[in-house]
C-alpha cells in the first residue's frame, strides 16, 4: 500500500470518527445536584443546555396573591420548552412554549432548538425538596442530541440503534440484495 493510499484510508475513519463523535446524546448528571432554598432573595438558575458557552434558560420562582410559582423562561429565540412525563417522545409533544410556570410539582422538562427547520431534542430534570421548614427546588440532569429530528425519548442517555417493531417509516427490500 503506497502513501497516498494510507493518507486516504486515515482521512476516511478520521471523518468517520469525527462524525461518529458530533452525532450523539450529551448527558451531564450533576454530583451533587444544583439547588436553590426557597424562598430566597437569590433563587435564580441559568442553564447551558447545549454546551455553547451561553445560558439557555433562566430558572426562578416569583409570588403572587394566591401562592410560589416556579417559572422556567427561554432565552434564547429558537428555544422551546414543554412539560414531559418519562420515556415521552419529545418530538411527538405539541404543546411547545418559550416560558413555563408551575404551582406544582412537577420533574420532567423536554427543550428544543430549532436551526434551518431541523430541531434539536434534549430534556432535563428538577425536583423540590421539603425538609421541616426548608425547601429547595433542583436541578439535578439534562441530555442534549445533537442529531437533527432525533426521536429523543425522556430519560434517554445513549442513541438506540435498534429500531422498534412497530416504527412508522419503516421498509424492508425483497429480496435482501446482501445476501445474493
Amino acid at each position: 500500500m503506497n502513501l497516498k493510499s494510507l493518507t486516504s484510508i486515515f482521512a476516511f475513519f478520521a471523518c468517520l470518527l469525527g462524525h461518529a463523535q458530533e452525532n450523539r446524546i450529551i448527558y451531564v448528571d450533576f454530583e451533587p445536584d444544583s439547588c436553590m432554598y426557597v424562598p430566597s432573595s437569590t433563587c435564580d438558575f441559568w442553564i447551558d443546555l447545549n454546551n455553547d458557552g451561553d445560558a439557555d434558560i433562566h430558572m426562578n420562582r416569583y409570588w403572587t396573591s394566591i401562592a410560589m410559582f416556579f417559572a422556567i423562561h427561554s432565552l434564547k429565540d429558537n428555544l422551546s420548552l414543554c412539560s414531559a412525563e418519562e420515556n415521552d417522545t419529545l418530538m411527538q409533544i405539541q404543546n411547545w412554549r418559550d416560558k413555563l410556570s408551575f404551582a406544582e410539582r412537577h420533574e420532567c422538562w423536554g427543550y428544543r432548538f430549532e436551526d434551518e427547520g431541523n430541531y434539536y431534542y434534549g430534556w432535563f430534570r428538577t425536583y423540590t425538596v421539603k425538609q421541616g421548614d426548608d425547601k429547595r427546588w433542583c436541578f439535578d440532569k439534562y441530555a442534549y442530541c445533537t442529531i437533527a429530528n432525533y426521536p429523543l425519548r425522556w430519560g434517554q442517555t445513549e442513541l438506540n440503534t435498534s429500531v422498534d417493531e412497530n416504527s412508522e417509516g419503516v421498509f424492508a427490500v425483497y429480496p435482501n440484495p446482501a445476501k445474493q
